[in-house]
């Protein structure tokens, strides 16, 4: 399923990257770096895919190492990337634009400081969208098969459970306590008897992954290929039974 997701993927970036205006070289204290100007929020979105895109890859090299406490914190990440992509395009394709698109937009362009010269001196101060009024937003605008509260219940309880691999909560980390003699292993391993179980949640995320990627053409007037990867998400959900009963 990575090998059939990933290039879908990276080939959604490079279509929204053609469709978007491209950074520019702007001073930034005595220097120049590449920023995007005109701080749209198809720019934004592209951004968000770029590190889907490599979010993605870092997960499945992770899993292959062995490291299954480091791929859980990573679906988290690559979980909220594609929650905030899905936020960004609504507005875009028809749903209601909220206070909550700006600010977000005016946070996540905002430099971290205005001096390179005097970092610690002129950091900025961040006003970042609670996380759970994306939630929010989301379930109402995206989800109608189900109340906005149930809805919201569930996001908040998977983003708390991956939480733990974030902060390396103590009943996540015991996952690495096994074996015969048991004994902590702080060093990839093919032997843990949770590997299997973090390869097929993978496919939650590469599914994820794919339906984020469909919104972001979206976003940029590609509704044909949105639909193609829309269908080609539902065929993968189908054959992997990322539904209980195997079927959407």
């Amino acid at each position: 399923m990575y090998e059939t997701v990933l290039p879908l993927v990276t080939d959604t970036f490079s279509l929204v990257e053609r469709r978007v205006a491209p950074p520019r070289r702007v001073l930034f204290g005595r220097q120049t770096t590449y920023r995007f100007v005109e701080k749209q929020p198809e720019q934004a979105i592209l951004l968000k895919l770029a590190r889907v895109a490599t979010g993605l890859q870092t997960c499945f090299l992770v899993l292959e190492a062995g490291f299954t406490q480091e791929v859980g914190a990573l679906q988290r990440i690559v979980d909220e990337l594609c929650s905030d992509i899905a936020f960004l395009t609504a507005p875009l394709v028809g749903f209601p634009r909220e206070p909550a698109h700006d600010q977000y937009l005016n946070d996540f362009f905002a430099e971290e400081y205005t001096d390179p010269e005097n970092v610690v001196g002129s950091a900025q101060k961040r006003d970042r969208v609670p996380r759970r009024k994306i939630r929010a937003y989301l379930a109402r605008m995206l989800n109608s098969d189900e109340p906005a509260s149930t809805v919201i219940a569930t996001s908040e309880a998977l983003e708390n459970a991956y939480s733990g691999f974030v902060h390396g909560a103590g009943v996540h980390t015991m996952d690495t306590f096994f074996g015969n003699p048991p004994r902590f292993h702080i060093d990839g391993t093919d032997q843990s008897p949770f590997l299997d179980d973090h390869y097929r949640d993978f496919r939650n995320y590469l599914h994820r992954a794919l339906g984020a990627s469909a919104m972001a053409a979206k976003s940029v007037d590609e509704g044909e290929y949105c639909m193609a990867l829309t269908q080609r998400s539902n065929e993968l959900a189908i054959e992997y039974r990322l539904w209980p009963d195997g079927k959407l």
